[in-house]
């Protein structure tokens, strides 16, 4: 059994974004968010973006989060293939649940400290 992602191989390209610090922003379906991402066909890739990024206190609309990605190139990673959309959610649901372990972990040091 094989402990690599299926979505790995239509990765062309992982992400260049430093997932250890990530800004929180309040998510609209309620709790706090670090990526909230989305993705878009660009040059003939699926391109996964966060819809947070620093100095702003609320996630980036859509077109806002394309706007970033054009100007900065920061992304969670690019996809091809015939199933590139599905890849890029299936990575940005992995990085989600990757940070909302972190900030778990986070928590709990966090309460430790306090004892």
């Amino acid at each position: 059994m094989s402990t690599v992602p299926w979505w790995t191989k239509a990765q062309d390209e992982g992400g260049n974004i430093d997932l250890s610090s990530r800004p929180e922003v309040p998510n609209p379906r309620g709790g706090t968010s670090t990526v909230f991402s989305t993705s878009f066909g660009i040059d003939g890739q699926e391109v996964l973006v966060p819809r947070v990024r620093k100095g702003l206190n609320r996630p980036m609309s859509e077109d806002e989060a394309m706007a970033h990605y054009l100007s900065t190139g920061e992304h969670l990673g690019k996809f091809s293939g015939p199933d590139a959309v599905a890849a890029a959610n299936a990575a940005g649901a992995q990085i989600h649940r990757e940070q909302e372990a972190m900030g778990r972990e986070a928590q709990r040091r966090a309460m430790k400290r306090k004892e």
